[in-house]
């Protein structure tokens, strides 16, 4: 059954109340559940999978790099080039500095930081800023890194995906239009129908999601497939060779 241990892997996409998690059956591949969940919810589910993939950045740098230079994820670098006309969507990940600093609410009662300010920070510290989607996705990145550097078993287990390196790979490595018009929005169901099957897309659209969109339900689809693909041996990942942070998380994004 869904949710015993190991049996299953995990496509996970952040929506604006928590976490849109599809589990699918490693051994009945029609079948699949979808939740909303918040983080605690998410790592307890995360510790009973065979694989987790989530659409989140991973792995993380310091901010600059040991000759002082702006510090890069090559993963970010390469996601972008592959994407192309949708490189845009893949923003640089932070660094644990600017995340720290994001975090505010010291116990002095010090204030959460606004945008610009850690706009600034971020730019003195790796010598380039932050898009307002990274600043707003702050506190996300955050409790999973939290969450992943604090148990061995999901630094071994939680993998790195972007849902448009999936949809990529689903259409033999040629870019889609942008989901935000009709035609992008319908191949990408079309996409996940061939894939997963219908059972799955309705699985996972009949479920009450409470405050998740379509897109949210469409890119943790998308994740959960590259998850399955890399248990079976069949999914790439950007670098090939595996770079860990200091705290030897995995800086790869999956496909």
């Amino acid at each position: 059954m869904i949710g015993s241990p190991h049996i299953h892997v995990l496509g996970v996409d952040g929506c604006r109340t928590g976490w849109v998690v599809v589990t699918l059956d490693l051994a009945a591949p029609a079948t699949a559940t979808c939740a909303v969940m918040d983080t605690a919810t998410l790592a307890r589910a995360a510790r009973r999978a065979r694989l987790v993939g989530i659409d989140i950045p991973i792995g993380l740098l310091a901010g600059r790099d040991a000759d002082g230079r702006p510090s890069r994820r090559d993963c970010d670098v390469l996601a972008r080039r592959a994407l192309g006309p949708r490189g845009s969507s893949v923003f640089p990940a932070p660094t644990r500095e600017w995340l720290e600093f994001a975090r505010g609410g010291s116990p002095h009662g010090a204030p959460v930081p606004a945008y610009s300010a850690v706009n600034d920070y971020a730019r003195q510290q790796q010598g380039q800023g932050i898009s307002k989607q990274a600043f707003f996705i702050s506190p996300k990145v955050r409790d999973i890194d939290d969450v992943v550097r604090g148990d061995a078993r999901l630094r071994k287990v939680v993998r790195e995906v972007h849902p448009e390196l999936s949809f990529l790979a689903m259409n033999a490595g040629r870019p889609l239009a942008a989901k935000k018009a009709a035609a992008g929005l319908d191949h990408r169901f079309a996409l996940l129908a061939r894939h997963l099957g219908e059972p799955v897309l309705r699985a996972a659209f009949d479920s009450p999601l409470p405050g998740a969109t379509e897109d949210d339900v469409l890119d943790a689809l998308a994740v959960a497939w590259t998850a399955r693909r890399i248990v079976t041996g069949q999914a790439g990942a950007l670098p090939e060779e595996m770079a860990m942070d200091a705290y030897g998380i995995a800086m790869q994004i999956w496909t």
